[in-house]
Parts: C-alpha cells; sequence; structure tokens
C-alpha cells in the first residue's frame, strides 16, 4: 500500500514535500526529504486501520529573513520527524526546490 498525498500524489522514499509543524504557538511550513516509510496497523475497537509513519528530515528555516535584526541561515534539522498524516504533505518536484535545501537534505546521514 502506498500512501498519498494532499494533491492524491503518490509518496516515496527520497520525495521532496512540503508538510506543516508546530511553530510555537502557530503553525510553521517545512521543506524536507522523505528517508522512509513504514505501512502501520492499528486497532480501534472491532476495527483494524491501516496507516503511515513517514520518516522526515527537514531544513529549519523558520526565522531566517523574519526580520532585519536575525542574522541565520537555513540549516538541517537536528532530529528526523514521523508524520502521520499523508494528506497533510504535499509531494514537490525538485525543480520548485531551492538548490541550498537540496544540498542541505542530501548532506543528511543516518
Amino acid at each position: 500500500m502506498t500512501p498519498f498525498d494532499k494533491t492524491n500524489k503518490e509518496i516515496h522514499v527520497n520525495d521532496y514535500i512540503a508538510y506543516g509543524h508546530a511553530l510555537g504557538r502557530c503553525a510553521g511550513l517545512r521543506i524536507g526529504k522523505v528517508l522512509a516509510i513504514k505501512e502501520k496497523e492499528s486497532r480501534w475497537g472491532q476495527e483494524t486501520i491501516k496507516s503511515f509513519s513517514i520518516t522526515v528530515i527537514g531544513v529549519d528555516d523558520d526565522w531566517v529573513n523574519y526580520s532585519p535584526y536575525t542574522n541565520s541561515e537555513p540549516k538541517l534539522c537536528s532530529h528526523v520527524g514521523h508524520l502521520l498524516y499523508p494528506n497533510r504533505i504535499i509531494v514537490l518536484d525538485k525543480s520548485n526546490v531551492s538548490e541550498k535545501y537540496i544540498e542541505l537534505l542530501e548532506s543528511y546521514e543516518k
């Protein structure tokens, strides 16, 4: 079984994606790369529900260019994330991802 994103596009390992994340008391949007996809089964009463856990590494750029007083650059997140809702992900075409972000994401070593 394959997970599908918000636009009904299949999500695969090594895809570049955009996904939401918690940023204090508001939401942030992050660019990342899919590292692994695991199918899960869980019980809900008498039903067995299939779901996914999508492991990603992202680029932390939340406060870059936030104000003229910040002097930060995008950097690789310090740890991987696990996304549970594929329909809250958008698969990006690599041509639409900044070269700097691709360089950061490709530098990740497990």
